[in-house]
């Protein structure tokens, strides 16, 4: 009877720890978001408020650990495409590339502007991506 005992009780640890392991596994997934639109409101150098349309685009690889943490592998940027006020936009890169854990981004100049144009991508610890541009 204590054979059988220690016998059950070994095959229901090495099964848990397999289980264990297994739940611990990395995924990983391409993502793309292809001409997604934003829109934002951003107050120029002379205090005039422009509301900013268009549309922006990424690629990137994301990796997760179910239920832990999500991050970043790689990412990249196309310059985004936008009006303001009917006039098309042009996008000055301000670079380089920023990786920060969940989250990647890159940004660009609106114009010949201080002013910045964010586009995002983020991954969650379930695998859930998103994808946003933020103006200022």
């Amino acid at each position: 009877m204590k054979r059988k005992i220690l016998k059950t009780g070994a095959i229901t640890l090495a099964l848990s720890m397999f289980c264990s392991i297994g739940a611990f596994a990395n995924q990983t997934r391409n993502v793309e978001y292809k001409d997604d639109p934003f829109s934002s409101l951003y107050t120029d150098d002379y205090g005039v408020s422009h509301y900013i349309t268009g549309t922006a685009s990424c690629s990137a690889t994301v990796e997760w650990i179910e239920g832990y943490y999500g991050w970043v592998n790689s990412a990249n940027f196309p310059k985004p495409h936008a009006t303001i006020e009917g006039n098309i936009v042009n996008f000055r890169s301000k670079g380089p590339l920023t990786m920060t854990g969940s989250i990647a981004y890159y940004e660009y100049y609106i114009n010949r502007e201080n002013h910045i144009a964010r586009p995002t991508v983020g991954c969650d610890e379930y695998g859930d991506t998103s994808f946003y541009v933020n103006c200022w």
